[in-house]
């Protein structure tokens, strides 16, 4: 994995953890890869609206995703079954074209 995908994924887990969230998800990584340039680059070739994707993901976390913290706990963050998932099948695929993994292939598996 290479230091800009590691670095999205621990974004990721920041921004759970700011919630107070425990397990990191798909929704958080989808809010750190958007803040990747050539993600957004993708995302507005296709027509995509960043602020709007944003605003829902945000808001689809603020509504569904549990908060888990407590009175100044600390929490251990970790990445839910389907986070995993989307980056393994991303592993997968770039492999199977003798790629290395990067931002763009990880948003491509959330699409």
């Amino acid at each position: 994995m290479n230091a800009k995908v590691e670095a999205t994924c621990s974004q990721a887990m920041v921004y759970a953890r700011l919630r107070g969230q425990s397990v990191a998800t798909v929704e958080h990584l989808l809010l750190a890869l958007l803040a990747d340039r050539e993600v957004r680059k993708i995302l507005q070739k296709v027509g995509g609206n960043f602020d709007q994707i944003q605003e829902r993901v945000t808001k689809t976390l603020n509504d569904n995703i549990v908060t888990n913290v407590k009175d100044n706990e600390v929490l251990t963050i970790v990445p839910s079954e389907e986070f995993r998932s989307v980056l393994q099948r991303a592993i997968e695929h770039v492999a199977s074209c003798n790629r290395d993994l990067d931002n763009v292939s990880i948003f491509a598996e959330i699409l």
